[in-house]
């Protein structure tokens, strides 16, 4: 339940719980056309040359600070490949992180007009010194989480005056997230299950090249 001081807020929508519903739903739709938009533009066979590369650097990284001369020659035998090779697919990344990275922005920004920051009114303060706090919109009891939550507390000192105020009433202890923590978290948490869903993180990849060179070393 709200506490009445958030009684700025426009819309059933903007508040909890249809207001985690719909910024989840928002975030999992950019973080779906994301994924579409990398499989798209990348393709299997370039996500799969992208992780040689990374891995084959990590394996020389590897080497030099084991101090394994041996396998040091032998990688750097196919720097020029994976040289030529990292140029090549370079700018096909760069144009898919300009087709994922904007909408996410973008998104981001809309969002802020649809979930405004409001204005409390401090005990004690005149109205032109109110104390301005992001629009709750979720609400996870039960789990805590540091930095991104204020359980429903907004703590303030104006003018030396310092204090609290409640502004959800029935707080439940948990954290309590503006649009952007929720956003970003949600965004985040789909990324990294469509990511294997659709074979888009590098996770995936990196996976399958270990399964496929798992048979090579055995021989």
């Amino acid at each position: 339940m709200l506490n009445p001081l958030l009684a700025q807020a426009s819309s059933n929508f903007t508040v909890p719980p249809l207001s985690t519903l719909v910024i989840l739903g928002v975030a999992f739709g950019v973080a779906l056309f994301s994924a579409m938009a990398t499989r798209l533009t990348q393709g299997k066979d370039t996500m799969k040359k992208r992780m040689e590369v990374t891995m084959w650097r990590r394996k020389l990284l590897e080497a030099k600070r084991a101090g394994d001369k041996k396998t040091v020659a032998k990688l750097e035998r196919k720097k020029d490949y994976y040289t030529q090779l990292d140029a090549s697919l370079s700018m096909k990344t760069m144009k898919t992180y300009f087709v994922t990275i904007i909408p996410i922005f973008a998104v981001f920004y809309l969002l802020s007009f649809m979930f405004p920051a409001v204005n409390l009114q401090v005990p004690g303060q005149p109205p032109d010194k109110p104390l301005q706090i992001g629009l709750p919109v979720a609400r996870l009891p039960q789990l805590p989480l540091p930095f991104i939550s204020d359980g429903g507390v907004a703590h303030y000192n104006i003018d030396g005056n310092e204090g609290e105020i409640q502004y959800l009433a029935d707080t439940i202890p948990g954290p309590v997230m503006g649009y952007y923590w929720w956003y970003f978290l949600v965004y985040l948490m789909a990324s990294s299950l469509l990511g294997r869903a659709l074979m888009t993180s590098p996770t995936v990849w990196e996976e399958e090249l270990r399964a496929e060179e798992s048979p090579k070393n055995k021989e």
